[in-house]
C-alpha cells in the first residue's frame, strides 16, 4: 500500500545586506522547493527524468518523463510559469527515456523540446555537477542530481536535472562493521 502527496513551490526572495561598513547590497534569489510525504515505494519506479529550470526572464519550467510500470510506462508531464505568473501545462515533449541518460549515465549535454500553452519551447542543458547516491532497502535506486546550466529559447538559466534509475547492483559501498 503506497500513498504519497507531492508538491512543488517556486518563489523569489529579495533583500538587502551590508557587511561591516561596506555598501548596502541588494539581492534577489529565486528558489524551488520540491516536497513529498507519505509512503513512496521507489521499487515501483523503473526510471524517470525531471528538469527543473529558472531563466533570466523570470520563466520557470518543469518537464518530466516517468516510467512507473504498475500504472504508466511513459508519462510525460510538466508546465511553464511565464514571467507574468501565468502557468501553462505541458501538452507534448520529445524528452525520451530511451535516448536520454540511458544505462545509468546522464549526458553532459542534451536538448529537448516541449509545447505548453500552444507554444513550442527548446531547452538546452549542460550538466556540470553530477552527485550520485543510492537509496531504498537493498540500495535498489540510483539518483543523479545534476546541477545544470540551461537555455530556454535562447534565454539563459539554470536548474537541476534529476535522473532516477532502478538499480540492481546492491550497495556500491562496502558495509561498515562499526559506526563510531
Amino acid at each position: 500500500d503506497a500513498h504519497q502527496t507531492h508538491y512543488e513551490q517556486w518563489g523569489e526572495m529579495q533583500g538587502s545586506f551590508q557587511v561591516d561598513n561596506g555598501d548596502l547590497e541588494h539581492m534577489s534569489i529565486r528558489g524551488f522547493r520540491d516536497h513529498s510525504y507519505g509512503v513512496r515505494d521507489w521499487k515501483a519506479f523503473y526510471r524517470y527524468i525531471v528538469i527543473f529550470g529558472y531563466f533570466e526572464d523570470g520563466s520557470a519550467i518543469h518537464v518530466s518523463v516517468v516510467s512507473l510500470p504498475i500504472t504508466v510506462s511513459n508519462l510525460k508531464t510538466g508546465y511553464i510559469f511565464l514571467p507574468c505568473g501565468i502557468m501553462h501545462t505541458l501538452s507534448w515533449t520529445d524528452l525520451d527515456l530511451t535516448t536520454t541518460g540511458e544505462k545509468g549515465q546522464p549526458e553532459k549535454e542534451f536538448s529537448c523540446s516541449f509545447t505548453a500553452g500552444g507554444k513550442t519551447y527548446d531547452i538546452k542543458v549542460k550538466n556540470h555537477t553530477i552527485p550520485q547516491y543510492y537509496m531504498q532497502e537493498g540500495w535498489n535506486f540510483q539518483i543523479n542530481e545534476c546541477m545544470s546550466d540551461m537555455e530556454l529559447n535562447g534565454v539563459k538559466g539554470g536548474g537541476i536535472v534529476e535522473y532516477v534509475y532502478r538499480y540492481e547492483g546492491g550497495s556500491p559501498v562496502p558495509p561498515v562493521e562499526k559506526i563510531p
